[in-house]
């Protein structure tokens, strides 16, 4: 009987210490003696000694282990391993299988999807979402329910670390904070252990790393303007389109006081109009600080100095 979870499934709900030593046994052919055994599948994995280990093969996490941890009701490294080698039969790990996302990071790659590509990551995000949910139910399944909000966040992270940075994904991103801050508010979720909070933050910082990359992705932040939510997260992504309202305003030459400085009052010296670049727009920065540093300090006629000089006359 074929297992009813795949990798992805024991990757986004177990976490990163766990599943690295799982593998590190499954790479390491310590699982031995498998067996498929009527909804179980039964294996001795050879740790600092053998344990007899049973895993189920609707849920990887309904297992038994001779180990310490096992014997406390706890998910092991050993009961992963077994749920590992059902899936993938013996077969080698790729670097892919072996990734695990446990938070979401800028992918640093300028880009734009596609309509297909658009609409396919907004209905992955749908699916994750079904992930972070209500908690209704007794004490008892509250730790299952905190692993299903870090499933969750975890699939939304390896779809956030693998989005192209434009303003198309930014909107994206921002949405999702919108959809996670109502459900946190409005929608019943017990984030008592902050996953979906810390989710929230990373996701932030990411934006903010979008924007250093595209200035355009602060285009989205203005959805932002006038909400409050649950924990101030979207006030530094205010912040920085009140920094780029302040930046704009202050376009222009400014003195090392931080004086503006009026560039129509600094005389033309006579080698800027015989030069052939004068005028020209893709200079007028460099030849206008070049005239700003020059002022007072020589007689603008004759001693004043231009490296990037070519004359008009040849």
């Amino acid at each position: 009987m074929s297992p009813k979870y795949d990798l992805d499934k024991i990757k986004f709900s177990v976490d990163q210490a766990t599943f690295a030593k799982a593998v590190a046994l499954y790479e390491n052919h310590r699982v031995t003696k498998f067996e498929n055994l009527y909804g179980n599948y039964s294996a001795v994995v050879l740790g600092s000694q053998p344990y007899q280990v049973r895993v189920s093969c609707s849920r990887y996490d309904e297992a038994d282990c001779e180990c310490y941890v096992g014997q406390n009701e706890t998910l092991c490294k050993h009961m992963v391993a077994v749920a590992i080698y059902a899936i993938k039969k013996g077969k080698s790990l790729t670097d892919k299988d072996k990734k695990v996302f446990d938070q979401p990071v800028c992918s640093g790659r300028v880009d734009e999807l596609t309509e297909k590509e658009l609409e396919a990551i907004k209905g992955l995000i749908t699916d994750s979402m079904k992930y972070i949910k209500p908690y209704n139910g007794p004490s008892r399944l509250w730790f299952s329910y905190q692993n299903s909000l870090t499933e969750g966040c975890n699939r939304l992270a390896k779809i956030v670390s693998e989005l192209p940075v434009d303003q198309q994904t930014a909107n994206i991103l921002v949405d999702l904070l919108l959809r996670l801050d109502k459900k946190l508010t409005m929608g019943g979720v017990d984030d008592s252990d902050g996953t979906v909070g810390c989710f929230i933050e990373e996701t932030v910082q990411v934006l903010k790393e979008y924007v250093e990359l595209d200035s355009s992705c602060v285009v989205p932040f203005k959805k932002l303007i006038g909400r409050e939510t649950c924990f101030g997260w979207e006030e530094s992504l205010l912040k920085i389109i009140d920094k780029q309202k302040k930046w704009r305003n202050m376009q222009g030459y400014f003195n090392d006081d931080g004086q503006p400085v009026d560039m129509k009052a600094i005389e033309m010296p006579e080698l800027c109009r015989k030069c052939r670049k004068y005028g020209a727009k893709d200079e007028e920065i460099i030849c206008n600080l070049n005239r700003f540093d020059q002022q007072g300090e020589t007689e603008i006629e004759h001693d004043f100095i231009c490296g990037a000089f070519e004359s008009k006359v040849k």
